[in-house]
């Protein structure tokens, strides 16, 4: 039980508010061992639970979660770079956002892949980076990245571009991007409001 339970809670990131957690509630639930008797004062419905070594470290590890979370947002903005967001320095960003929700490693991965990729492709579709802003929200169940950018929406293929029709068009790379942007990605959907385009990407949690 205790190989899965650490299996489980390292296959998401940690950041510090995550790791006291995980760290004071095996301590207190392994009080019950190192000082046998320490709850006994306690009225007699809590001493059951509390003498209870899996029942105090899960009661435990509720609530420290709970007030750890105090001022963690379930929303991040990306700040605009002057040079353009790539991979290095979009992984930092997802690293630190996926830290504090304590999302999976392997969906915050792709995520930082697909925003990677998604800058990439605006920038051969002829979008400045100073004027594409990225915003990700996180609910447990979806990690959502929505671009929000100027100009006309961006070519998204469903199935991958051959280059030799591609031949003369001045928008190729970013079909390619476009194309390969829905790869990384499980739900996409696009919306125009005015000159202003939304792109959202979505990765089940």
């Amino acid at each position: 039980m205790m190989v899965a339970g650490m299996e489980l809670i390292l296959s998401r990131l940690l950041s510090e508010r995550r790791i006291f957690t995980v760290g004071l509630s095996v301590l207190i639930g392994l009080s019950t061992v190192i000082l046998p008797g320490v709850y006994s004062h306690l009225p007699l419905l809590l001493a059951n639970v509390c003498e209870s070594t899996l029942a105090i470290t899960a009661i435990s590890a509720i609530l420290l979660n709970m007030v750890f979370r105090i001022g963690i947002s379930q929303r991040a903005e990306l700040p605009v770079h002057p040079d353009g967001h790539h991979f290095e320095t979009i992984a930092p960003f997802m690293d630190r956002i996926g830290k504090d929700w304590g999302a999976r490693r392997d969906v915050i991965e792709r995520a930082s892949t697909a925003c990677a990729e998604t800058f990439e492709a605006l920038a051969a579709h002829g979008v400045q980076n100073a004027d594409v802003k990225l915003a990700v929200d996180f609910d447990e169940v979806d990690l959502v990245m929505t671009f929000t950018y100027p100009g006309s929406p961006l070519a998204i293929p469903t199935e991958r571009p051959n280059l030799q029709d591609l031949v003369g068009e001045t928008d190729v790379h970013a079909q390619l991007g476009g194309y390969i942007v829905r790869k990384y990605v499980d739900r996409l959907a696009q919306t125009q409001a005015g000159d202003m385009n939304k792109l959202i990407l979505k990765l089940e949690h």
